[in-house]
């Protein structure tokens, strides 16, 4: 009854119309970005370096000499890669890593290999390059610099890869990125939590000075876990609520999920001055670059326009040009905000990013078509909507049952969010915890009403999560049910990505609107669908009619056999409790 109610109301409020085709990605046709230029000419941005010992000797740094983007290199998630590439992107870490291959450009700041100037810079900037509107563009130059530095020193041949951590959100340390065999796991406790395994686990750090160890650290908050991270569907509502302003894309974006991911690793990672020690956060930022770059692409009229603060400690000073250079301490030229809005813009951009991945125990979903349409969408709802079944009709509530009585593992129509160090629940997504005060307000220098925001983030994303689970029908395809099934990851096609996409926005659109909009909670969701529905069955005179009693699954199971009897209107025997509209022929709907 909660989940049926609960997907009614939802569905109730607007759906997202879905576009006939992908929105183009960079480079597709040429560079279909042209930036904006501020009307307000040049500008010098204020609270430009983070230390004492910003470099001022050697030569000036010059660009890369690659010229226009002609033809662009594909960024993917690091499970795309064959076993050759993987190891390749590792050893060319390891070649920046190394103070005889690849020796410091930066005298004067005690670093000993480019690796540790990329450190200095990120440290030098923080005031600049977090909690500001510079946070996306100069990460983008920044991570630019880093993949021009592993081709150019290292012989890389590669593009940058990212770590699509939504896929692992619900059991984040059975990453394969944590793996010995490439990043390593958690840090031993008995050695200031200094990484055990993987190819960094000899590295030696050297900023900041001050650092308690030489090693690179990994602090995991969980009892030898992590806590459970944004999925997919949370990552597809800061994306459709972000709709307004860059600047709201910026905060979101930046208070939750790069935050989160960030003190959730601990160690290095949870300190500005140090996180880019580890080699992680490059495959972490890497994965913000690309949720900008998709937002970009979603919203064109929004792509190449630049507000919010220049100074972190004055958030509501919206006083940011799109002039104002991303500095780079000297290991490459500075540039304005500007030339950081395409991904194919030349010089040191010339990229895109792929669809991420899908476990491959998610059927593709799709039609296998070469053009994106109506009927090849609709087609594709129906494989999606034949999955669903076969999981709902494959691992029944019974099934999962422990020997001791477990019976929070694996109902779909079981409404309970998990805690965030669940393990154990297989189709609801689960809590957050909450950011600590000391990482917001000392490490990213935050102030007292922007922690407030980020605390009110949180608070929505736990109602959020709550309709999403109440939502009967609804497996995100980062649920523990896929995770632990599967083999192996795919590389999600254009045609997939198109459909999940709009599946996901539509939900997303109307959670949003009931949260934000009409204000209900999750746990008044029954009363209210309750009082309407008494209101529709019997015609506008309020509650009396027998037609569809309130408790209809639980005294009426023959009339809802399919899955202990959640469905209201009367579903068939073949299908699970969705919207009745999710059902359309051709989908004309969409």
């Amino acid at each position: 009854m909660v989940k049926i109610a609960a997907l009614l109301l939802v569905l109730t409020a607007s759906l997202v119309a879905a576009q006939d085709q992908r929105p183009p990605r960079n480079g597709e046709g040429g560079n279909q970005r042209s930036p904006q230029r501020s009307e307000n000419g040049g500008g010098s941005r204020n609270g430009g370096g983070g230390g004492n010992n910003r470099n001022t000797e050697g030569p000036e740094p010059k660009l890369s000499g690659l010229g226009q983007c002609t033809n662009p290199i594909v960024r993917k998630e690091f499970r795309e890669l064959t076993e050759q590439e993987r190891q390749e992107y590792i050893e060319a870490t390891l070649c920046l890593r190394d103070p005889v291959r690849s020796p410091s450009r930066l005298p004067g700041t005690g670093s000993p290999s480019l690796w540790d100037d990329l450190v200095y810079v990120h440290w030098q900037a923080t005031p600049q390059s977090h909690g500001t509107a510079s946070f996306l563009p100069w990460h983008r130059r920044f991570l630019g610099v880093y993949e021009w530095l592993l081709r150019s020193n290292c012989g890389y041949r590669g593009a940058l890869v990212y770590w699509d951590w939504s896929y692992d959100s619900q059991a984040p340390e059975r990453s394969e990125i944590f793996s010995p065999q490439y990043f390593g796991g958690n840090g031993d406790p008995s050695n200031n939590w200094c990484l055990r395994d993987g190819h960094y686990k000899d590295w030696k750090a050297v900023f900041p000075p001050e650092r308690p160890r030489p090693c690179i650290s990994r602090n995991w908050r969980g009892p030898n876990r992590l806590p459970a991270l944004l999925s997919d569907i949370e990552i597809e509502e800061i994306l459709e609520s972000s709709k307004d302003s860059y600047n709201s894309f910026r905060e979101n974006v930046e208070g939750l999920p790069h935050d989160q991911v960030h003190v959730s690793i601990g160690g290095d990672m949870s300190s500005t001055s140090s996180s880019t020690n580890d080699p992680v956060f490059f495959l972490h930022h890497c994965n913000i670059d690309r949720l900008w770059d998709k937002w970009q692409r979603e919203n064109p009229e929004l792509a190449n326009t630049f507000e919010g603060p220049r100074d972190r400690s004055a958030p509501e000073d919206l006083n940011a040009l799109d002039t104002d250079p991303m500095e780079m301490i000297r290991l490459y030229p500075d540039a304005p905000v500007r030339d950081m809005f395409s991904t194919t813009a030349g010089d040191i951009f010339c990229y895109t990013y792929s669809n991420s991945i899908v476990p491959n125990s998610v059927s593709p979903g799709q039609a296998r078509v070469s053009r994106p349409s109506r009927r090849s969408l609709a087609e594709g709802f129906r494989a999606w909507r034949n999955e669903r079944i076969a999981n709902f009709n494959a691992y029944s509530y019974a099934s999962y049952q422990s020997a001791t009585g477990d019976s929070q593992r694996g109902s779909p129509n079981n409404p309970k969010t998990p805690d965030v160090y669940d393990r154990t629940d297989l189709y609801n997504i689960r809590y957050h915890e909450p950011i600590p005060d000391d990482f917001l307000r000392v490490q990213m220098g935050y102030p007292e009403s922007r922690v407030q925001e980020i605390r009110n983030q949180e608070a929505y994303f736990t109602e959020f999560v709550d309709y999403v689970n109440m939502a009967s029908g609804w497996i995100s395809h980062t649920a523990l049910v896929y995770i632990e099934q599967k083999t192996g990851w795919r590389a999600c096609s254009d045609e997939e990505s198109q459909l999940n996409t709009m599946l996901r926005k539509m939900f997303c659109q109307s959670i949003h609107n009931v949260l934000g909009k009409l204000h209900v909670k999750a746990k008044d969701v029954v009363k209210v669908l309750d009082t309407i529905g008494d209101v529709v069955r019997n015609g506008g005179r309020g509650r009396g009619s027998q037609q569809y009693p309130q408790q209809y699954p639980q005294q009426y199971p023959q009339q809802y056999p399919q899955h202990g009897g959640s469905g209201y209107p009367p579903q068939s025997p073949n299908y699970p409790a969705l919207h009745p509209s999710f059902y359309s022929s051709e989908a004309t709907h969409w």
